[in-house]
């Protein structure tokens, strides 16, 4: 939203540029036509009535319009049509002011007949005519430039808004989305832990003796009930090989090394077993031998699970 206020305060800003230049540029235009016609007043007041004072205004404007019509031509420098006919009304006023001099002189040198015939030729009107109706397409041109520059900015307002209300709209969606994916996964993630927290739960709580490993037969569970079974702590067996602590007796060595090619090859084995426990007691078991693998099916590791069948 803070950009789409900047764009539009820079085309805003520009706009008023514009609008102030082109009043600029046509208050410079008006004020040399003004000049121009105070030359042509001053010289036909003088011819008509041979009053000095009416030189005065003339003079005066003779000096000072050359220097406006540099002045507006600054102003266009940056429109080459409007400088063309800046530099043809330049060309007319200058005529102008050659015939209203001309016409001074025949007043000065053969009086008012031959300086009024001087001007009833039309020569001077001529030229009047001819800046005025520059001056009027030079005025027309601005206008025209001017509307159609503020069209234009209109224009570029309501595409970029648009653009950026669909950028927005767009942003929104998206955060919308990630902000669904995201409760997504935190909910399966609860589920998940949910899940482990109650399959800890049940292997912690289980009546019979629950031990795994990893594929280094590394301990990694070790519940509630072999703790009582084996008279060893979870903190003592945590991270320790399972033969220093697991001991059992097979009936013979055959029994244990088929278990463990049986375990090997179809990944699990059931029989029954001597254990020892920590304080060299025996105690017989029915284990349940499984491997642990993930979800490609890989072995990574194994789990056991012993129930004392002493009776006892």
């Amino acid at each position: 939203m803070g950009l789409v206020i900047s764009r539009n305060d820079q085309v805003f800003r520009s706009t008023n540029y514009l609008v102030d230049h082109t009043r600029d540029v046509l208050e410079k235009a008006a004020t040399i036509f003004s000049i121009t016609t105070d030359i042509e007043t001053g010289t036909r007041g003088y011819v008509i009535t041979g009053d000095s004072s009416f030189l005065e205004p003339f003079e005066k404007s003779k000096n000072i319009i050359y220097y406006q019509v540099v002045k507006l031509r600054d102003l266009c420098i940056d429109n080459p049509a409007q400088q063309r006919r800046i530099d043809s009304i330049g060309n007319l006023i200058n005529k102008r002011v050659g015939f209203a001099l001309q016409t001074v002189k025949m007043r000065n040198e053969c009086g008012f007949e031959d300086a009024q015939l001087m001007i009833s030729t039309r020569e001077g009107k001529s030229y009047m005519d001819s800046v005025q109706t520059l001056f009027t397409q030079f005025r027309n041109d601005e206008i025209n430039r001017l509307n159609g520059q503020k069209e234009a900015n209109q224009r570029s307002i309501i595409a970029f808004n648009r653009a950026s209300y669909a950028l927005l709209i767009g942003a929104i969606i998206l955060l919308i989305s990630v902000a669904l994916v995201i409760r997504y996964y935190l909910a399966a993630r609860t589920r998940a832990e949910e899940k482990l927290l109650y399959h800890s739960y049940i292997i912690s709580n289980a009546s019979d003796a629950i031990i795994a490993s990893d594929m280094n037969f590394n301990i990694t569970v070790w519940n509630t009930a072999a703790e009582r079974l084996y008279e060893y702590s979870k903190e003592e067996v945590l991270g320790k090989p399972a033969f220093e602590i697991v001991q059992t007796e097979h009936r013979t060595l055959s029994d244990k090394e088929g278990a463990i090619k049986k375990v090997k090859e179809t990944g699990e084995w059931h029989g029954e077993l001597t254990l020892i426990t920590k304080s060299g007691k025996r105690i017989p078991i029915l284990s349940s031998v499984s491997t642990i693998t993930d979800r490609n099916g890989k072995t990574i590791g194994f789990i056991s699970v012993n129930k004392n069948i002493s009776g006892g």
